[in-house]
């Protein structure tokens, strides 16, 4: 066969052709920010830092998504669809873990009917991540990931939906740390405790947005958290409280452009540090340091 390095074509011979085609290839940035191969092993065995579920030897729930492991039931599932479902069978208050297990594609929509629901008390963690035990010998008990080598991608967008009462006092929380979401990221009506991305890129054409609230639900008491994160628009609802960003990039689309939407967050005491901002902030109180806003910066308590 024959590669063009220039435009990253391979040709084949004449009378040949595959049924599939795989490269690997050597993954570069300017830093570690955004989903990447990069190793995160110790911001999420952090127990200061990181996500609860990862540090939670005893946590009730954990399974695999691979297009390349054998599947074993229960425990490694062909779809991230496969594995939300058997997430929203579990009970109440449960500490679960979605591991991506490759860098391959995953068209899906995890949303409508596929959405993921986090109940009273419950923390999920969707992370790219390894599963070394379950590669040597499929069943293996043991839970040790390593988060290290992947980029896994979601083509399609996410929805979440808390599903806590107003009056709970141990909300809940969703984790995404290392994935690369082509899509929207969607925070339904509800109450949500914790939204958390690290080392992850919601590409410039999707956005992060918290829907208008609701009779019954409104996330009143939701904290956002973006570490090290790649992030397209950030639309929130007047209800919710906080966001607070660190070594990321935040883009109003595509374009960048500085005269449109990077953050909408009218009811938010917003804490943005380390961060570039490409586009107009507006939000309740701002607090920012060493951060660069190539927009109008709005805040309505000074």
């Amino acid at each position: 066969l024959s590669v063009d390095p220039v435009r990253g074509r391979i040709a084949f011979p004449t009378g040949i052709t595959p049924l599939s085609l795989e490269v690997s290839y050597t993954y570069g940035f300017s830093g570690e920010i955004g989903a990447g191969p990069y190793d995160r092993t110790n911001w999420l065995s952090s127990p200061a830092l990181g996500p609860g579920p990862f540090n939670n030897s005893k946590r009730a729930f954990q399974v695999g998504v691979s297009q390349e492991l054998a599947l074993v039931a229960g425990t490694i599932f062909r779809t991230l669809t496969d594995a939300v479902q058997a997430w929203n069978a579990q009970p109440t208050g449960t500490d679960g873990i979605i591991a991506i297990l490759d860098s391959r594609t995953y068209a899906e929509n995890l949303s409508g009917t596929n959405q993921i629901v986090i109940p009273d008390g419950s923390r999920l963690l969707i992370v790219a991540a390894d599963w070394p035990a379950q590669r040597e010998a499929a069943g293996d008990p043991s839970r040790n990931l390593d988060p290290n080598g992947l980029r896994p991608h979601l083509l399609g967008d996410l929805a979440v939906q808390g599903t806590a009462p107003s009056t709970s006092e141990v909300p809940s929380a969703l984790y995404i740390d290392g994935l690369l979401i082509e899509g929207d990221l969607n925070v339904l009506h509800g109450n949500l405790g914790t939204l958390g991305l690290s080392h992850s890129t919601i590409a410039a054409t999707g956005n992060l947005q918290v829907g208008p609230p609701v009779t019954g639900g409104d996330n009143d008491g939701l904290t956002i958290n973006l570490y090290r994160t790649i992030c397209g628009p950030i639309t929130l609802n007047q209800d919710v409280p906080a966001l607070n960003t660190a070594d990321s990039i935040i883009t109003s689309g595509p374009d960048s452009g500085h005269s449109a939407a990077a953050i909408t967050a009218p009811g938010a005491i917003l804490s943005i540090q380390t961060t570039t901002v490409f586009g107009t902030t507006a939000g309740r109180i701002i607090n920012a340091g060493n951060s660069i806003f190539t927009g109008v910066v709005t805040a309505q308590r000074q």
